[in-house]
């Protein structure tokens, strides 16, 4: 992620002037399902995209920074949602779809102050769904890292080549090489057969 800040931004926050931010989520669900939130009560348009404000984000996780390099857990919880987005919660499929939550800073009246950047990124890996007077919809994101935890089983045999590669019939007699005992000949017969 980028570690670069605006200069605009820069200028704000050594000014010492009071400032606050605002959130802006984007979860790439497939279309028509796209979920594009801020935390802010007004829209923002950012990339080309309009992300919705009015409270329908109702928070996102901050990611914590402390200096290991260990997979992280984070949560966007949109909450007092409309019923269409409520029903289009229920059939989505909410594994491995692209997160991203930018930070916008914005000065004491509220006016947005250079651009949005990437706070931080990841995966989609489920959500739960809380039905009721105030419905919400807690999705949970991972990051990268995680990929390195999960475990990889994968064997060089015939069975997982052809699983990948069907036509591919390269590993058919590993299995019957493995097992077999090799005879090298000893070094006197190198030096009796030179070629």
């Amino acid at each position: 992620m980028p570690r670069v800040i605006d200069p605009d931004v820069k200028a704000l926050l050594t000014s010492g002037a009071s400032f606050s931010v605002a959130l802006l989520v984007d979860i790439a669900f497939p279309d028509p399902y796209h979920l594009r939130f801020t935390t802010k009560l007004d829209n923002i348009e950012f990339n080309g995209s309009t992300y919705y404000g009015l409270g329908s984000l109702g928070s996102a996780s901050m990611p914590s920074q402390d200096g290991e390099l260990s997979p992280a857990d984070y949560e966007v919880v949109l909450s007092g949602i409309s019923n269409e987005i409520l029903e289009a919660a229920t059939q989505l499929n909410y594994l491995n779809h692209k997160a991203t939550t930018y930070i916008q800073y914005m000065d004491a009246d509220f006016v947005d102050v250079g651009t949005p950047r990437i706070l931080w990124q990841g995966l989609t890996d489920g959500a739960d769904i809380n039905y009721g007077k105030t419905s919400s919809v807690k999705i949970k994101v991972k990051d990268r890292l995680v990929d390195w935890t999960r475990p990889r089983i994968e064997y060089y045999n015939n069975g997982d080549q052809v699983a990948r590669h069907p036509e591919d019939r390269g590993f058919e007699f590993v299995s019957q090489v493995a097992t077999k005992d090799a005879k090298w000949p000893e070094g006197a017969w190198f030096r009796a057969n030179p070629e």
